[in-house]
């Protein structure tokens, strides 16, 4: 019995020895023996450069066979003997891993840092959202990677979006001004969006970069028209931001250096639950200026700068987690321009001196509040803006505009049923506004010319606005069917006058490939500040309306690869149009239009390797204003091709892509008609009574190209890219330009086809 014992005890204590030295992965007891046996082999495992923490990644030991599985901070440890070992990490996505190492008994060795190496390599941070079914019938939606890599961007998260299906341009140096031309309609019919709050400025100098850094932004959502009820104010279409939560998991950021300008961006846990960013932008337009005025001899006689044109801004995200459902973030978003010159004697007028200066700066604070519980959900929204624009051209010609914006959103949503849901919310918006103005009226769309020395007004007010509108829209599903009925509705206090405006939008699954859609709504829009407004325009006027009939399909041939293909109509009614020839102050609901067209959208989604898209639009737009016959809109563009592709050759090298062909634009002919001489201002008076918009500009390709070049580091991510706009110098025809007494004619050039738009610039990312 005694010897059972005693065989039975060595047996048990050789295999706790055993176990002792080939371990179970998950660490090893080391009591049984003397400490200078056992050694802690442990440390963390990342994504070389990015510094990603790559969690359940499995460690071998190749000489003992033992393995251990790192934790979601990407950490390991294992007990081993004193000895050199072999580390390998085999991980699919991956260069495979193996590195010597010899962990010392008085651990000066450890901890380790295992670096893989991707074969893909991307620096932006994944967000992965659950599937949900698209409720929007017109809608786009644009990852980050998407907006920064498309060729002839230059990392503008917006420009991206002149691509889409029914955009017609996004840049003034394209010749379409500085918004999107959205289904024919001005960028003044179209609404844009920064977490649920309309901003007021979206570009640098009328198009040359947006005011948002792209890494700040999560997502954006493209709505070309038949939008649900959660927006207003708009009969165009809809532009979405989302901005980003900031990392919670270390800190990072980037510098990136520019031909353009030069940002950088900081993001990372300011606590257990709290997390920042901040990112500031310095453009160099007045670097170039500067030469080019040392450059051309002959600009210094006739334009001398006080003030080079120069601009900025600074966003700021702050976010903090009470809990998975309760949640709070803070934006404030900052931007400034300004610019003074003098100017030759020769452009001088009795209404404008030759010293002309601009000043701008805008900055807007947004909190938001997240709340879960149960069924129910809420965002709501509050938003304070201090926003100033002062122009100032002689004491005849000086426009000062102080806005302080206060703005409060309410969304909540309610799931009655697994197949039912409810959202309901309104916003307020209280703003106060400051105006000092000595100018003229405004030229409005489709006028053939605009004297702008025939007025002069006035204007010294102070005023308020108030603002209130509410939504409702009902979410059902039955079986292939998804219906979402709801309404919008708005009272305008400023011009006394409020509308309601219902909406049905439906889905129908033919199969898990097919989706047939539909929308019919009532869209409305009141008029700008300046038509509606006395001196400059008429009080009370009524809302612009639009009816929008959108009906379509969406096909999905595998993941990445889906079709979408729509047509719609939209007539318009009660457009503010000018009635009075002889004083352009009188405006009434007069006008009327109608848009119609087609849209087909092929696209490939952002994979490890490759995106890109073929996007086509057919559009009419036609409107007439008051007794006047039926014309084209100025912005008129019957066909738009895009075409882009971005493709990753390995790990450092990605090359993209992009064509463009657009139809020209409509325009006046004034050449060869009557004039009269203003003998005060020293012009030439075109009279013309002709057709508006009765020639069309010469449509134009363009090829933009993109190549991008990472260095991968331990710690870091050097890239550098080169973007470049129209590399074959086509002609972009934006207008008509006439000599002083309408006897000559010639086309006026947009920006990109006399100037090369070469972004070359250096990025890194930590």
């Amino acid at each position: 019995m005694r010897i059972s014992i005693i065989v039975g005890l060595i047996f048990f204590t050789t295999m706790s020895w055993a176990e002792d030295i080939t371990g179970t992965g998950h660490g090893i007891s080391s009591e049984h023996l003397p400490s200078q046996a056992v050694v802690n082999l442990s440390g963390t495992v990342l994504e070389k450069g990015t510094k990603k923490i790559l969690d359940g990644v499995t460690i071998y030991i190749k000489e003992t066979n033992q393995q251990a599985n790192t934790d979601k901070n990407g950490w390991f440890s294992l007990d081993v003997r004193p000895g050199t070992y072999t580390i390998i990490i085999p991980l699919p996505g991956y260069d495979k891993f193996e590195e010597t190492v010899k962990p010392a008994a008085d651990q000066s060795t450890g901890p380790y840092t295992f670096r893989l190496t991707p074969l893909i390599v991307n620096p932006y941070k994944i967000v992965v959202r659950s599937k949900k079914k698209r409720t929007a019938v017109s809608s786009q939606t644009i990852s980050i990677e998407e907006a920064s890599m498309t060729p002839g961007s230059n990392r503008d998260v917006l420009n991206v979006v002149s691509n889409m299906p029914g955009v017609a341009s996004v840049s003034a140096f394209g010749g379409y001004g500085s918004g999107l031309v959205i289904r024919g309609s001005s960028s003044d019919d179209s609404s844009f969006f920064i977490d649920d709050h309309e901003i007021p400025l979206m570009y640098h100098f009328g198009g040359l970069e947006s005011v948002i850094e792209p890494e700040l932004v999560e997502s954006i959502d493209y709505d070309a028209g038949g939008f649900s009820p959660e927006y207003g104010e708009t009969i165009g279409g809809v532009v979405a931001l989302k901005l980003k939560e900031p990392r919670t998991d270390r800190f990072g950021g980037y510098v990136n250096v520019s031909l353009l300008s030069s940002s950088i961006m900081i993001e990372g846990p300011v606590s257990e639950k709290s997390s920042a960013a901040f990112s500031f932008k310095r453009g160099f337009i007045d670097i170039y200026t500067r030469i080019a005025m040392d450059i051309e001899e002959d600009l210094k006689d006739e334009v001398k700068f006080l003030e080079y044109p120069k601009y900025s801004d600074a966003s700021f995200i702050f976010s903090h987690a009470f809990s998975k459902k309760n949640t709070f973030k803070l934006v404030v978003i900052s931007a400034f321009e300004n610019s003074e010159v003098i100017i030759s004697d020769e452009d001088v007028s009795s209404r404008i001196s030759n010293r002309i200066s601009q000043d701008l700066t805008f900055s807007m604070f947004m909190a938001e509040w997240y709340f879960k519980r149960g069924k129910w959900s809420s965002v709501f929204s509050p938003m304070i803006g201090f926003d100033r624009l002062d122009i100032d051209a002689g004491t005849r010609a000086y426009f000062v505009l102080k806005q302080d914006p206060l703005n409060f959103s309410e969304k909540i949503d309610f799931d009655m049923t697994d197949n039912q849901k409810i959202r309901f919310g309104g916003r307020l918006k209280l703003d106060r506004i400051r105006l000092n103005s000595s100018l003229w009226s405004r030229g409005k769309e489709g006028e053939a010319y605009h004297n702008s020395y025939e007025n002069e007004i006035n204007a010294d007010n102070d005023g308020r606005l108030f603002t209130p509108s509410f939504y409702i829209m009902d979410q059902v599903t039955m079986g292939p069917w998804m219906v979402i009925p709801g309404v919008h509705a708005l009272y305008d206090g400023h011009t006394e006058h409020g509308y309601i405006d219902p909406r049905l939008l439906a889905k129908y699954a033919w199969s898990e490939s097919l989706t047939l859609k539909g929308a019919l709504g009532l869209y409305s829009k009141t008029p700008p500040l300046d038509e509606c407004t006395e001196p400059w325009g008429t009080e009370k006027l009524k809302p612009e309306r639009s009816v929008h009939t959108v009906c379509g399909l969406e096909y999905t041939f595998t993941d990445a690869i889906s079709l979408d293909v729509q047509g719609y109509y939209k007539r318009l009614y009660d457009m503010v149009v000018r009635i009075d020839e002889n004083d352009p102050t009188i405006y009434d609901n007069e006008g009327q239009g109608r848009i119609y067209g087609a849209e087909i959208f092929l696209n490939h989604r952002q994979t490890d390797r490759f995106f890109g898209w073929i996007s086509y639009s057919w559009s009419v737009s036609r409107r007439t204003d008051a007794d006047d016959g039926e014309r084209y809109y100025s912005i008129d563009i019957p066909n738009n091709l895009r075409a882009v592709a971005s493709y990753k050759l390995n790990r450092n090298w990605t090359i993209g892509a992009k064509y463009t062909y657009a139809s020209g634009t409509p325009y006046t002919d004034l050449l060869n008609v009557e004039t009269v001489y203003d003998v005060d201002n020293d012009e030439y008076i075109p009279l013309y009574t002709g057709p508006v918009n009765n020639k069309r500009l010469k449509g134009h390709h363009q090829l933009d190209v993109r190549i991008d070049k990472m260095w991968i580091f331990d710690t870091y991510v050097l890239s550098a890219y080169l973007d470049v706009r129209n590399v074959l110098r086509q002609k972009i025809y934006i207008d008509k330009d006439y000599n002083a007494d309408y006897t000559e004619s010639e086309n006026q050039e947009s920006l990109e086809s006399v100037i090369p738009f070469i972004f070359l610039g250096m990025k890194i990312i930590f």
